[in-house]
């Protein structure tokens, strides 16, 4: 059974994406729907769901050869934009390009993008990751054991 880690968000550039009216939340637990009825060995699990996107842990049969096929047919069927980690991580540091320019994520969207197998270790990783990146950031409050509140408000910025 192999297992990753995907974020979810609307494809303003695919005219599914572009002419929905759901949420891009909405449309995203349609592919995963979608998606797992493909396949009985598949399965999903939803990290993080905001409005605009969604984190999910999928599932499948390393056998299932077309897993990665389908789950890209699904997201065009319903506009949504397919990211991995690295990417999530990407177009946070590509919104925040220019000086002065900002991001507010939450730490629930935000943590499971950073490398650790729990909450300490991601939020542990997180002050590296914005410092080797040129950036600043501000978080709310700290919840217990070193992690954060899952609706914690994290601002990443640059100078």
């Amino acid at each position: 059974m192999a297992s990753h880690v995907y974020y979810f968000d609307r494809d303003i550039s695919t005219s599914s994406g572009f002419m929905s009216s759901q949420r891009a939340s909405s449309d995203a637990i349609n592919v995963l729907e979608k998606w797992q009825s493909g396949h009985a060995g598949r399965a999903s699990v939803q990290i993080h769901e905001g409005e605009e996107i969604i984190c999910a842990e999928l599932h499948f049969d390393t056998a299932d050869q077309l897993a990665g096929e389908e789950l890209g047919r699904c997201c065009r069927q319903f506009g949504i934009r397919l990211l991995t980690k690295a990417d999530y991580l990407s177009e946070i540091l590509r919104r925040t390009a220019k000086p002065g320019a900002s991001v507010d994520v939450t730490w629930g969207e935000l943590g499971p993008a950073l490398t650790g197998g729990n909450n300490y270790e991601r939020s542990k990783a997180l002050a590296p990751w914005v410092i080797e990146n040129g950036r600043t950031m501000t978080m709310g409050t700290v919840a217990g054991n070193g992690g954060y509140a899952i609706h914690s408000t994290v601002t990443i910025s640059r100078p």
